[in-house]
């Protein structure tokens, strides 16, 4: 491939300011009302031949390696412009990879068929693939193909002379996808399987999946109320103070302007519904969570489907495992729970291979759904939204539910001594977004 041939590659990497900069710097006129596509065609076409190494090897492999330094950010698991690769498959030839965002519903593929190489065949619905460039996620895929040991550094050609120390520095930090694989290994299988599921969680949510299920099969107790505690003898009465006020504000009573406490949330257990339940290999598991109370047994919204024959995790109706979880392939509380109910050896093979699984929020039969986020959140304040911290939103989760037990640590102020004031901006987003709930005004607990 030829310096020229794969510059259209590059400059897709540009924005339209940018190019139009270029364009006056090589002297090309009639730009101001061009698209960028129109652009790029316009600078290839009346380019000097001799200013195209100048440009390629200037400022054109500054652009690449920027944009292969944040896809490698991109493979680790962390997020750029708000997006996160949702999943990475690779079938012979082909590995597509999957990136969404959090603010909007597009859904980025790219392909690549290594028998093109150095040129590739690939294609993704983002922005600048529509200019033919070599987009970010282009360029996770193909260092993912690295990574595996399927492709060499020498298969991209002349790139290589752009960015290749950059890629052998970082591609020892990508994980390769695990294979499916039959056996389990020994220190696997001889692990707890509790140790297990608490090693693929964070903090808080095993306990709180095992509370849910009371394995005895007793509702939770009602924890003794702060009335009952005031009523223990003996003291000699005193006049009513802050006390005897808070007690009458627990009850229920609310002064003017003040939103009246929610009662206690009534206790429950959690109960797995399974539709399919089939052991395989391969498995496929579809379940249904039902809530149990001394009113009676409700089904909720929340599915669970496990496909092994397509590794497939698909968990619908739960914001912790799609806003927070399901980009570092995690498990929240509701499929612990459906890990806990089926064959253990089942869920030890299952375990071993999940690093291969796609991760999705939806369930297949609306798999290609768009994503959207709640209303609620659409009504938020637009700064807010922009600030939206999706690494901080799960720290404040995690200390929302280590400090579950602490009502006085649940308090804004603590909350902001704790995680700063960018934590009281995003309380009112997660709570748009179904992650938390606020009880009595101020105070903040996990949903």
């Amino acid at each position: 491939m030829e310096t020229r041939d794969f510059l259209p590659r590059i400059l897709g990497l540009f924005t339209a300011e940018e190019l139009k900069a270029l364009g006056k710097e090589i002297e090309i006129k009639g730009m101001s009302k061009l698209s960028k596509g129109d652009l790029i065609k316009a600078i290839m076409t009346q380019i000097p031949e001799e200013a195209i190494s100048r440009l390629v090897n200037g400022k054109g492999k500054k652009k690449v390696q920027e944009t292969i330094k944040n896809a490698f950010i991109l493979l680790g698991g962390g997020s750029i412009a708000t997006e996160r690769i949702a999943s990475i498959k690779i079938q012979g030839d082909d590995i597509v990879v999957k990136v969404d965002g959090m603010q909007w519903t597009t859904l980025c593929t790219s392909k690549i068929a290594r028998a093109g190489a150095p040129d590739f065949d690939h294609t993704c619905t983002c922005k600048a693939a529509e200019t033919g460039a070599f987009c970010i996620h282009f360029w996770a895929a193909l260092l993912q193909l690295m990574a595996e040991g399927k492709l060499s550094i020498t298969a991209i050609g002349p790139l290589a002379d752009l960015a290749g120390a950059i890629i052998e520095s970082n591609l020892k930090n990508v994980k390769p996808r695990a294979s499916l694989s039959s056996k389990v290994p020994g220190d696997f299988g001889s692990k707890p399987l509790d140790q297990l599921l608490q090693a693929r969680t964070m903090e808080g949510r095993y306990k709180r999946a095992i509370e849910e299920l009371s394995k005895g099969g007793t509702l939770k107790p009602e924890k003794p109320s702060k009335q009952s505690k005031i009523e223990k003898p003996i003291k000699a009465a005193k006049p009513a103070g802050k006390s005897v006020a808070k007690k009458e504000s627990d009850a229920g009573t609310a002064k003017p302007g003040q939103k009246a406490k929610k009662p206690p949330a009534e206790p429950y257990r959690v109960e797995i519904k399974f539709v399919k339940n089939e052991p395989g290999p391969p498995a496929k598991i579809l379940a249904t969570l039902v809530k149990v109370t001394e009113a009676g047994r409700k089904v909720l919204p929340i599915h669970v489907l496990i496909d092994e024959a397509d590794r497939l995790l698909a968990h619908d109706g739960c914001m912790d495992f799609e806003m927070r979880l399901r980009r570092k392939q995690l498990l929240c509380k509701h499929l612990l729970q459906v890990f806990l109910n089926i064959d253990e050896h089942v869920a030890r093979r299952l375990l071993w291979n999940l690093d291969a699984f796609e991760f999705a929020s939806i369930i297949p039969s609306q798999k290609d759904a768009p994503l959207t986020l709640p209303e609620a959140v659409m009504k938020l304040k637009p700064d807010v939204r922009v600030g939206d911290d999706d690494t901080l939103k799960g720290k404040i989760l995690d200390y929302l539910l280590v400090n579950e037990g602490f009502p006085e640590k649940l308090r804004v102020d603590a909350i902001k001594k704790e995680l700063g004031e960018m934590a009281v901006a995003l309380l009112p987003v997660m709570v748009a977004e179904s992650i938390i709930e606020e009880f009595p005004p101020g105070h903040y607990k996990p949903k």
